[in-house]
């Protein structure tokens, strides 16, 4: 990074050769892809621009675009820093969907086989419970109905799950 003395430059053209070399700098920074490079250049550039004189504004403004050029640099490799976490975070976000849906997909799946053995057991009770009364000498018909009944509609339930 160039050391102007500001205090030394007295003609437009000192200032001209003064705004050359931080020119040069911030075109090396950028090519660097510096960082603390650009930021130096930038200060450099609002230092020239404080303290060149009024008879030199024309040279301001080139100051003035070139700090915007190294915002727009720095702003660029920001935008793609987050850029990239933005992917990062898409791809833990699918990976924490994918293992919520199974977490999901498995607690159902063991709701289901509880719900089916609980069918299970109440179908097996029924069938005993029919089986005993049709062993009476005379079985309640009532009796046999209701159980047919319920033992239709655990089968229907077994079907559905």
């Amino acid at each position: 990074m160039a050391k102007i003395n500001f205090d030394l430059l007295v003609t437009i053209a000192d200032w001209a050769g003064a705004l050359q070399q931080l020119l040069d700098d911030a075109k090396a920074a950028i090519q660097a892809n510096d960082q603390q490079a650009k930021l130096d250049a930038q200060t450099a550039l609002r230092s020239f621009i404080k303290q060149s004189p009024v008879e030199a504004e024309f040279l301001d403004n080139i100051a003035l675009g070139a700090i915007n050029d190294l915002f727009i640099s720095v702003a660029s490799t920001a935008l793609a820093a987050i850029a990239s976490r933005n992917a990062e975070l898409q791809k833990a976000t699918k990976s924490l969907s994918d293992v919520t849906a199974k977490a999901e997909k498995d607690a159902k799946s063991i709701q289901f086989e509880k719900v089916i053995s609980a069918m299970d057991k109440a179908k097996s009770a029924a069938e005993a419970l029919k089986a005993l009364e049709n062993s009476l000498a005379q079985p309640d018909q009532n009796l046999l109905s209701k159980i047919k009944s319920v033992l239709d509609a655990i089968d229907a339930l077994t079907k559905l799950a």
